[in-house]
């Protein structure tokens, strides 16, 4: 803690966007603030997120939120079945999310089905999560949020942070998680809006690039720029 304090003091950094009149900003009247972690597929959100919670931030997930749904919720299940046709439940009753993928990054009409079935479900959720640390949580909640721009929910959070990466880094690292061609990376990468127009909503843009020191230190840098605007808070 005292090492934190210490950088806060040293190395406060203010947004690098200073038009943020897209959404109702940083308007919240209490003791927390809710960060969004937006950027391209692969681009290294989740390490982000993990050097935030290091930190001492809550932090939930969009991707976790939908495999939760994808997993459990019933009605999600079937719409999904009845859409995509059988074949994609397992033996286990479980959505093949492998299978799954490779159907709509192949068919933009039906990914757009898939996201008409579960966004509801993961705007609802995540809304409801910011709304409630807003009124009754205390400190940083990070969401992890890959569609938070091209699903226009600005208006969820308080602060944005736009992870990028080289496309050529992305489609290597899909490739090693989901074992797909660089044909089928590419596909997924291009299926989300460009890093580009991402960047114009960023209150901070964290290249993963960078070497993990480097990026750790910059995130400590923002985290202290947080921590400095809700210590002043009235």
């Amino acid at each position: 803690m005292t090492v934190i304090i210490a950088l806060c003091v040293d190395n406060n950094i203010e947004p690098e966007c200073a038009d943020l009149s897209v959404r109702s900003g940083f308007s919240h009247k209490k003791r927390s603030i809710v960060v969004g972690v937006t950027g391209g597929i692969a681009s290294g959100k989740s390490t982000i997120c993990a050097m935030f919670k290091e930190l001492g931030a809550e932090v939930i997930s969009a991707d976790e939120i939908a495999h939760m749904y994808m997993q459990e919720n019933t009605a999600v299940k079937k719409a999904i079945a009845d859409e995509f046709g059988d074949s994609i439940v397992d033996s286990n009753g479980d959505i093949n999310r492998k299978l799954l993928g490779g159907i709509v990054f192949n068919d933009y009409e039906k990914l757009r089905k898939l996201e008409s079935i579960m966004h509801p479900h993961i705007l609802n959720c995540i809304e409801t999560a910011s709304n409630n640390f807003r009124n009754f949580g205390k400190g940083i909640l990070v969401i992890e949020f890959p569609l938070l721009i091209e699903t226009s929910s600005m208006h969820m959070v308080d602060k944005i942070i736009v992870v990028s990466a080289k496309q050529s880094t992305q489609i290597k690292r899909l490739q090693n998680r989901a074992s797909i061609s660089e044909k089928e990376a590419l596909q997924r990468i291009k299926s989300q809006i460009s890093i580009k127009k991402k960047k114009k909503f960023a209150d901070w843009v964290v290249d993963t690039e960078e070497s993990t020191i480097v990026n750790s230190e910059y995130i400590r840098r923002i985290w202290c720029a947080l921590q400095n605007s809700l210590a002043h808070t009235k």
